[in-house]
């Protein structure tokens, strides 16, 4: 069995729904890419593990990203997962960046832009966005406001980062909307339950242990694992677009200088190389212009 897994559960006489993720293989692929520095390594993977769990809820063909737009030494995260339950992820900073600790990188989180978007395949380009607006001192507690806020769904995540073995494990319980003001006491009543179990087991590659220890007295129906994995969605053809957003002159500088264009994926490290005929035929030029040589 895969060692990436989500397994979605939910309670058959309490109003309450959850999902766990455990991610190895493909988290230490997706940080392998870039030489980030540990406090690093561990948002991406977190942020990573929220978008699997999020993902669950997605009911149609699409993909929900977690993405967050800053400055002073901490630019750009992006996480995301699709229908299809693949997962990419990637963190810019500049060279300052990789000094921060994960305190101060949360505190930089605080003062730039997060956003939680939808995006389903029948509305390309359309998006769903959703603000996160900073709540408490993790990024577990900011997503936890959004969905209690924007959403008005009870929520609580934990995760888990295996610094050594470069794992993620996550636990996400949600209340189910209902009429009957008794969600609220099944509720906190099981979330504390999960807390105080999470932070005393050691076992996160399954949920069974976690609820089985957590909420014994309780009927849970777990569902079959889901197994995730990494994929990047670049192509030939999302190269050639960043080509056209590089601009005609800009593409023609680089062929003159070392006859090739290279365009290499951020998320994978894929390299797609363009020769002065390909470019031509990017632009629609013909073979024989003078304008390339």
């Amino acid at each position: 069995m895969t060692n990436d897994i989500l397994e979605r559960f939910t309670f058959e006489n309490k109003p309450l729904r959850g999902e766990y993720v455990h991610l190895q293989t493909s988290i230490q692929a997706i940080l392998s890419q870039h030489p980030y520095s540990q406090p690093m390594k561990r948002l991406l993977a977190e942020s990573l593990a929220i978008v699997s769990l999020l993902s669950a809820m997605i009911k149609l063909n699409g993909r929900i990203t977690l993405q967050f737009q800053g400055k002073n030494g901490f630019k750009f995260l992006l996480a995301q997962a699709n229908s299809k339950h693949e997962i990419r992820g990637l963190i810019k900073h500049e060279k300052e960046g990789a000094t921060l600790s994960y305190d101060q990188i949360i505190h930089l989180m605080k003062e730039g832009l997060l956003v939680v978007m939808l995006e389903l395949d029948e509305h390309p380009g359309n998006p769903y966005q959703g603000i996160v607006e900073w709540r408490g001192e993790s990024l577990t507690e900011a997503i936890e406001a959004y969905f209690e806020n924007s959403e008005q769904l009870l929520t609580r995540i934990w995760l888990h980062f295996d610094a050594e073995k470069h794992t993620i494990s996550g636990c996400m319980l949600q209340a189910l909307p209902t009429q009957d003001n008794q969600i609220n006491i099944d509720f906190f009543k099981i979330a504390q339950q999960l807390e105080k179990t999470w932070y005393q087991h050691d076992d996160f590659s399954h949920a069974k242990s976690l609820l089985t220890a957590a909420c014994p007295e309780d009927d849970i129906q777990l569902f079959l694992p889901i197994a995730m994995r990494f994929k990047c969605t670049c192509s030939k053809n999302h190269s050639e677009q960043a080509i056209r957003l590089l601009g005609q002159i800009e593409t023609e500088d680089e062929i003159k200088k070392n006859g090739t264009i290279v365009v290499t994926c951020e998320f994978c490290a894929e390299r797609y190389q363009f020769d002065r005929i390909d470019v031509a035929a990017i632009f629609k030029l013909d073979d024989s212009s003078d304008t390339i040589h």
